[in-house]
């Protein structure tokens, strides 16, 4: 009867794991953008608390910033995997990544997409930097970064690229939304080294 109690014990696990697995790391997750979201009322400056996350990330393991609580965490958010310009930036940081570490820095990017999508896009270029999965846009909520855009007179609801410094002790040091992803890793690291 071990051998059942095992299985049945292993079986109890797993069940309790699907939603996980079904909202943070689905392939088909949708994402939807709140109409009633204000990003004015929302958006974050140097000197604020960062807000907490705890989201999956490419290997489905449940991050939150104080995994990095003795690093600095360069935090930013990106509108989908696998695109022009946030291929772009992920490439920047992920060559960079050294110059990084040596600074004490961790690199985490959050989108909307799911793990699957994560994971692809990860091995696809050869990514060395973090990826988490904000498939219900809750932490992209709390640091402000959805926002409407608005591209050949349509109005669209979206995240706005952008970046987040958070020094050890939980406070943003550096805040930045409407980021262009061409050099940004480049001045995020001479802005860090600079403080230090």
């Amino acid at each position: 009867m071990p051998g059942l109690r095992l299985f049945i014990r292993t079986a109890l696990i797993l069940f309790a794991l699907i939603p996980l697995f079904i909202l943070g790391c689905s392939r088909n997750s949708i994402i939807a953008f709140p109409d009633t979201i204000k990003p004015e009322d929302k958006m974050l400056h140097t000197g604020d608390k960062a807000p907490e996350i705890s989201l999956p990330d490419t290997d489905m393991r449940l991050r939150t910033l104080v995994d990095f609580a003795d690093k600095t965490v360069l935090l930013y958010f990106y509108p989908k995997d696998d695109t022009p310009g946030c291929t772009l930036q992920a490439n920047e940081f992920t060559d960079m990544i050294d110059e990084f570490e040596d600074a004490g820095v961790k690199i985490i990017g959050v989108s909307g997409d799911n793990c699957f999508s994560h994971q692809a896009f990860r091995d696809k270029f050869g990514l060395k930097i973090t990826l988490l999965a904000d498939v219900e846009l809750e932490v992209c909520q709390k640091y402000g970064v959805i926002q409407e855009r608005e591209k050949d007179g349509v109005k669209k609801t979206g995240i706005v690229r952008s970046s987040f410094v958070i020094n050890p002790e939980g406070t943003i040091i550096y805040a930045e939304y409407g980021v262009t992803p061409k050099d940004h890793a480049r001045n995020l690291l001479n802005f860090i080294t600079q403080k230090s």
